[in-house]
């Protein structure tokens, strides 16, 4: 029914967008939302696509909604109907669980069974790769010299990551296991079984998450693990660990730090335990050692002017008890 306009649209995005799935996904969008409404897209309606959101928002979560939304709103503006827009659903901020640092170094312990599984196990923590990048890394894009991997088509475009020297030292140790088709000689990471056997893994990532999963069951881990578990805990871990969220966004490779700071899901126990810590490393300092630590967090940003006073107050009141005390 609407072959013809869809085959204009396609033609377009293959002109605006350069990755092969961002096409697809737009134009999937609309495809789908055209056939639930079922009518040459000249005749469709505000009322129409009203039900058809209403559809999709009983059906699907919220944040897949959003994206088709805004894909159904962009092939209207296309068309020149921009009286059919609708209202974008509000993404929602999705908390993942994450490991703990004890669970996620049982997870890097288990997966030295296996060089294939400890490689990949690095690049989720040490590289924070997405699943679907795996399959990409190509021998001629590594760098192990100046330890660097380069990444060709990722989500955020082409970039690369630094290598960990662990991350490096696994490259070297699987190398010799690696076993490609002709074809496939320059992918580093080749399905050793299976109907992919001497290929690199798909895009899709079901080999990297049987690789999870078998990992964190050897590691006894009592969670569903998922490479969408290992990525947010690596991130957390790092900033558990107080590194600058400029370094982890790099490590990262978001564009944006609001996206790395999503990824700060600190556990309950963490918190208590980062607490714990820093009261008892509070509590043998002297007061000129305090003083020191309330002026390094006022200019780091941790804390504002008045907070800033209130420590210098508090400091000069203990001051004067241990002064008076000594008087008597």
């Amino acid at each position: 029914m609407n072959d013809e306009i869809l085959h204009k649209y396609w033609q377009y995005l293959c002109g605006k967008y350069r990755k092969k799935n961002t096409r697809r996904t737009e134009y999937t969008q609309v495809k789908y939302c055209l056939e639930w409404i079922n009518k040459p897209v000249r005749e469709i309606t505000k009322d129409d696509l009203t039900m058809w959101k209403a559809y999709i928002m009983e059906k699907y979560k919220q944040n897949g909604n959003t994206r088709r939304v805004s894909s159904v709103n962009r092939f209207f503006k296309w068309l020149g109907r921009k009286d059919l827009k609708l209202q974008v659903p509000k993404q929602e901020l999705v908390t993942r669980m994450v490991l703990s640092e004890k669970e996620l170094e049982a997870y890097l312990e288990a997966s030295k069974t296996d060089p294939l599984w400890h490689l990949i196990a690095l690049l989720q923590i040490d590289g924070i790769l997405r699943p679907s990048e795996f399959g990409k890394i190509k021998l001629s894009n590594l760098d192990l010299e100046n330890q660097k991997l380069y990444l060709e088509d990722t989500k955020t475009g082409n970039n690369s990551i630094i290598l960990s020297p662990r991350l490096t030292e696994a490259i070297k140790n699987y190398l010799p296991y690696r076993d490609p088709l002709p074809e496939y000689r320059d992918y580093l990471i080749i399905v050793p079984y299976g109907k992919y056997k001497g290929r690199p893994p798909t895009a899709h990532g079901d080999f990297i998450r049987n690789i999870t999963s078998r990992i964190a069951l050897k590691a006894e881990i009592r969670k569903r693990v998922t490479p969408y578990t290992i990525k947010p805990s690596a991130i957390t871990n790092y900033f558990n660990q107080q590194l600058n969220p400029k370094i982890i966004q790099r490590m990262a490779r978001h564009k944006k730090i609001e996206t790395t700071l999503r990824y700060d899901h600190v556990s309950d126990e963490m918190v208590r335990r980062q607490f714990e810590l820093r009261d008892f490393n509070i509590k043998n300092l002297d007061r000129e050692e305090k003083a020191r630590l309330l002026f390094n967090r006022y200019l780091s940003g941790e804390l504002d002017l008045e907070m800033l006073k209130q420590g210098l107050e508090l400091l000069s009141e203990e001051r004067k008890h241990y002064e008076n005390i000594a008087y008597v």
